[in-house]
């Protein structure tokens, strides 16, 4: 007569668990892999001016949302004056400015800052055009130009036919009010991106994409499957080789 032999379950758990605790191992690698919110080169790019703002920071939003949007490489320093009745925060990425977010008036976090001041040499539009540039650079890259100037600091302003909404350019100098005529090395001092929430023509708040929090919990609930499954390895191997001496 044929006898049958059973292979003892305690000698095929040792196996499922470790399958399990290698896939959890796995899970975890790749969660370490994606959990950086930026890479070594991004963080070496500079933000590029745009009509909805600087980099990911939106015009319009609050200190608050800035924070948020920005994300942790980036910090704010105190409120100050920087115009005339405007006050605004230095947004600083590794600890230098890129630009200052602000609003007419008194601010406090929860104000939104619908005055983005771009003064600092590299952050550019996706024409290449930032401070530093002059007219006839600019004028090449977004056509018919109209410089202007505005009575309150005696601003000076470069208005070109295509150039992005909510963008403007001001000018370090110049004794003009209206006019065409320019000097062809006349240089941007500085680029405003600007809205007016109260006619609600601010860009809309971005969906915010998975936070820290998130990629943090993927971390956590993989670190602990791997745990459980070499500890499950662990003590059934134990129980196996007591289960072999008696």
């Amino acid at each position: 007569m044929a006898t049958s032999t059973t292979t003892p379950l305690t000698s095929e758990r040792p196996r499922a668990s470790l399958a399990a605790a290698v896939l959890a191992t796995l899970v975890f690698a790749v969660a370490v892999f994606f959990a950086s919110p930026t890479t070594a080169a991004d963080a070496q790019d500079a933000p590029q001016i745009t009509s909805d703002g600087v980099g990911n920071a939106v015009v319009g939003s609050s200190r608050n949302q800035l924070a948020a949007q920005l994300g942790p490489s980036y910090t704010f320093g105190p409120p100050q004056v920087e115009l005339v009745d405007v006050e605004g925060y230095e947004v600083r990425r590794d600890g230098i400015v890129q630009f200052i977010a602000a609003a007419v008036g008194e601010i406090n976090p929860d104000t939104p800052l619908d005055l983005f001041l771009v003064r600092e040499p590299g952050i550019a539009t996706a024409e290449g055009i930032g401070v530093g540039s002059t007219v006839a650079e600019a004028a090449d890259a977004y056509g018919t130009f109209t410089l202007q100037r505005q009575e309150i600091e005696s601003r000076r302003f470069a208005t070109f036919e295509n150039q992005p909404d909510r963008v403007s350019f001001r000018l370090g100098s110049g004794a003009f009010f209206e006019t065409t005529e320019f000097d062809e090395d006349a240089q941007i001092s500085a680029i405003w991106v600007t809205c007016q929430p109260f006619l609600d023509n601010c860009p809309a708040q971005p969906a915010l994409p998975e936070t820290g929090s998130t990629q943090n919990l993927l971390l956590i609930v993989s670190a602990s499957l791997a745990i459980i499954g070499f500890t499950l390895v662990y003590f059934e191997n134990r129980l196996a080789r007591r289960n072999r001496s008696t």
